[in-house]
């Protein structure tokens, strides 16, 4: 896991890029500080300030998790606390979805509900919990944008999600379509798509970009932000347009065809890989420069 094998010291990040040009950077996540290190890496990222559970007061929960109501409530609360010439950039990795979905709770029920044609048992219920609390973030999210439509900071927001459920979740879905992923390549390879959303309250460039993977992110998110990318952004973007996506199972072409990883050869991936090698680990060549 990066966090703990391979951030041991400052290394160059969205965080610091951002720091560098002024802004108050601020990581929240609504749980422990000490899960996957964060308490330790964040300050190595470049970010300026952490938020924990323990920083929100009296927060509305959902199955013991603090909701993705508080914890974008935590978001507009810096907003509101922040100077008037002050920028920020806030980066919230929540609570509220996080699996297991079979336990009960006392402070949760499950509103959303499949089709009777399918046989009611305990991963059905577990699916009709996820589906439900996937329906609990849009309405917070709802929120979190009515907010910053009114103000008049130009603000951008980037939600995205990490990966899919646990396959007892999917596995429901699939059933219900007639689709099996050990028997469909493609369905396989939509196992790893998630969804993503980027927002403003001004008038930003809404060009749409279908299919894209979350290396490229960042850099998307400076280019509609009109901030300059770094060399190492630029090396991604030039390799976006000959490989759209990359995953952990699978590489998208630009022609749209989707190829196991394992069995795609390109310089690209190579070049790709050597400098994530230099960035994370190479402790006498580091290419400074090019990730700043």
């Amino acid at each position: 896991m990066p966090y703990q094998q391979y951030v041991k010291s400052k290394i160059p990040s969205l965080a610091s890029r951002l720091g560098e040009l002024g802004y108050t950077t601020t990581a929240i996540h609504p749980y422990y500080g000490s899960g996957w290190n964060r308490n330790t890496v964040y300050p190595l990222l470049g970010f300026d300030n952490m938020i924990f559970k323990d920083a929100f007061t009296a927060p509305k929960k959902i199955r013991n998790y603090i909701s993705d109501e508080s914890a974008f409530q935590k978001i507009i609360d810096l907003y509101e606390e922040k100077g008037a010439d002050e920028k920020l950039f806030a980066f919230e990795v929540t609570m509220q979805n996080h699996g297991g979905y079979s336990k009960d709770t006392d402070d949760f029920r499950e509103s959303v509900y499949l089709t009777d044609e399918l046989n009611q048992g305990t991963q059905v219920r577990a699916a009709e919990k996820y589906l439900t609390l996937i329906q609990k973030s849009d309405e917070a999210f709802k929120e979190l944008v009515e907010y910053f439509e009114k103000q008049k900071e130009p603000t951008i927001i980037l939600m995205f999600g990490d990966h899919q459920p646990s396959d007892y979740i999917t596995n429901v879905i699939l059933r219900e379509l007639d689709l099996d992923r050990d028997e469909s390549q493609d369905v396989y390879f939509d196992n790893y798509i998630v969804p993503y959303i980027m927002w403003s309250n001004y008038d930003m460039d809404t060009t749409q970009v279908e299919n894209i993977s979350l290396n490229y992110l960042s850099g998307l998110l400076m280019e509609k932000a009109g901030i300059g990318l770094t060399g190492y952004q630029q090396f991604l973007k030039d390799m976006q347009a000959e490989l759209p996506v990359i995953t952990a199972n699978m590489v998208m072409e630009a022609d749209g065809d989707r190829e196991p990883e394992k069995d795609v050869q390109s310089e690209w991936i190579e070049n790709y890989n050597k400098l994530v090698y230099n960035h994370l680990c190479d402790k006498t060549g580091k290419l400074s420069g090019f990730f700043e």
